[in-house]
């Protein structure tokens, strides 16, 4: 299993053209609030959010013993396979910074730096959030490693959000002036791996300012003021600095602290990146006229939108397939329409995902409601990396691994197609158990999102599926992926398996076949009966929760795609593949170099 494990990456190399970007940067916004790349053309990226250089990830990985950037390596490799054309990351400003919110140098910002660099190689977009404000696993790892021994004196990454209440990250004097510190270093910074700035990667298409803020609380003009930032280490009692907003209206008061925070933040971007990146917010009260003339004096471009369907109404552990999240789908998509949406910007899903579900069908889902809400892009939150997949620790409601939940990264990837066509208004039927349109069908029973456009040569599957193809259009297909068996391909295995035509030579066709899988346990964990089951696990302390078993499957090109005459292995070292009948070869997970007779 190690060997095909390890070198995915280098063995993917062969299947795909990486470096290639389906757009044009910089990204603009029209006048329709139309996301537009340089050429004009309507963008549309399907995405994850993706943290292995933070927080959980971070940690779990260094516990694996696996180097973080051949955990990258890996990932991106699956990224490709699955059509992910977009990262989002929100940076743990609490691991990278200072108490005055200087940048600082740690292995943290190295991995960072060979993500950008990694996703700029195979051609991936960046949507960066640089402060999170969020806690980070890090300081809860170092004070149980010091227990009583620990100080700050070792660690040097204290960063400045550690000092400020959230709401304060928006209108405290020394945060601002943090957080001015922090971009302009993070901005210039040099990668490590290429010396390149981190503001001349043409990749990095969005930036938004702040992940989830606080809008200052009522009781903050009432009189609760406690000490924050340096005031922590004086005796004199902490400023007022909101004494200026005395006697006036909450709403009032939280458009100009916002407008404010854009006035002082934003010119730093502008300054760095004079080539645009899409400026955005999140959706938090964009219905109060005071909070959307902020967006707009502020030059905020695109409006960040969340959907998670939570069956149990929150983030709890414990498996929630029983629920029909097709209705979930369709009050979310009633909810967004009758939302609030300012006229003129564009439409962003940071976040998205169905808490503590395993089942594919839930993704195309997603997928035909941000199609149907004109939603341009949207990251799944959030990717599991690779080296700690098989244990689904940190945000464990939130699975996806194309090796560990392959129904679901199956149908992620036919879920991008969906989310990527064009679904003329009353072509999507909605039955209770199923959805589909003129190209696509996704369906609950068999957990699967199948996906065809016979123009392009592309076939997309999660689960095995009796649709029919005709034979002319077999002929055509030069993009196969999926699971179980089709009228284009089957495997006997689990796991999910990528064909690709070569457009050199008729006769030649790449395949990555993935192991097998099974779950052990559940990856969503027990029930919590707490609002959020989300928490920080080391590895080392819990079982696995997915197998992979690397034996042999059959695996057979259907007549009417071709007939698989020889199967090369990209690495001498691969086990041996057996003829078992014609066209049908027992093969073990890798990749492989097909020699195919034409139907």
């Amino acid at each position: 299993m190690k060997h095909f494990l390890f070198l995915v990456f280098f063995l993917f190399a062969s299947f795909t053209f990486a470096g290639d970007f389906p757009f044009q940067p910089p990204f603009s916004v029209d006048e329709n609030g139309t996301i537009r790349d340089a050429e004009g053309q309507k963008v549309k990226l399907w995405g994850v959010n993706y943290l292995v250089p933070f927080n959980h990830n971070f940690v779990n990985i260094q516990q694996s013993g696996i180097p973080h950037t051949a955990c990258i390596d890996r990932d991106m490799a699956h990224f490709r396979l699955m059509g992910v054309d977009f990262i989002r990351v929100h940076l743990y400003d609490r691991e990278i910074t200072d108490a005055r919110g200087h940048l600082i140098s740690n292995e943290h910002l190295r991995v960072f730096d060979y993500l950008v660099e990694s996703a700029a190689r195979n051609g991936i977009f960046l949507m960066l959030t640089p402060t999170v404000w969020w806690n980070t696993v890090e300081n809860e790892v170092r004070m149980q490693e010091g227990y009583a021994y620990w100080d700050l004196s070792q660690q040097a990454n204290f960063g400045f959000s550690n000092y400020f209440a959230k709401d304060a990250i928006l209108w405290h004097p020394e945060a601002i002036e943090c957080q001015k510190r922090y971009l302009r270093e993070l901005f210039g910074h040099k990668n490590a791996f290429s010396g390149r700035r981190l503001c001349d990667y043409p990749n990095i298409v969005a930036i938004e300012l702040t992940n989830e803020p606080q809008y200052l609380p009522a009781s903050r003009l009432n009189g609760q003021r406690p000490k924050m930032g340096a005031e922590l280490f004086r005796d004199e009692p902490a400023p007022n600095y909101l004494k200026e907003y005395a006697g006036q209206e909450l709403a009032q008061v939280r458009g100009e602290i916002l407008t404010r925070y854009f006035q002082a933040l934003w010119p730093i971007v502008d300054e760095f990146f004079p080539q645009k990146v899409l400026k955005t917010h999140i959706f938090y009260d964009v219905a109060t006229p005071e909070i959307e003339q902020a967006l707009r004096s502020g030059g905020v471009q695109a409006v960040n939108w969340v959907a998670y369907w939570n069956a149990v109404g929150k983030f709890d552990g414990g498996n929630t397939d029983w629920a029909n999240f097709f209705d979930q789908a369709k009050s979310w998509l009633a909810s967004h329409r009758s939302a609030h949406h300012p006229a003129g910007m564009g439409k962003i899903i940071y976040e998205y995902g169905a808490s503590s579900s395993l089942d594919g069908y839930v993704l195309g889902a997603f997928a035909a409601d941000f199609n149907r809400a004109d939603v341009q892009m949207a990251a799944f939150f959030t990717y599991t990396p690779s080296a700690v997949a098989e244990y689904s620790p940190g945000w464990l409601i939130h699975y996806l691994s194309l090796e560990h939940t392959p129904n679901k990264a199956a149908a992620f990837a036919a879920a991008g197609e969906i989310f990527r066509s064009e679904i003329p208004l009353g072509d999507l039927k909605w039955e209770p158990e199923a959805w589909t349109g003129p190209n696509f069908a996704i369906t609950r029973a068999d957990k699967n999102v199948d996906f065809l456009n016979a123009e392009r040569g592309v076939f997309r599957y999660a689960a095995s599926t009796s649709r029919e193809i005709p034979a002319e259009e077999l002929a055509r297909l030069t993009v196969i992926s999926g699971r179980g068996a089709s009228c284009a391909a089957s495997s006997t295995g689990t796991g999910a398996y990528f064909l690709q035509k070569n457009p050199q030579a008729e006769a030649a066709w790449s395949l990555t076949l993935f192991p097998n899988q099974s779950y052990v346990n559940d990856p969503s964990g027990a029930k919590t009966f707490r609002h959020m089951a989300n928490r920080y696990m080391n590895i080392n302390n819990i079982p696995v929760v997915s197998r992979l078993s690397e034996v042999p499957v059959e695996f057979e090109l259907k007549p009417g795609v071709g007939q698989i005459t020889a199967v090369e292995p990209v690495f001498n070292s691969a086990p041996a593949q057996q003829k078992v009948r014609e066209g049908v070869w027992r093969i073990y997970p890798g990749e492989y170099r097909l020699g195919v007779k034409k139907p």
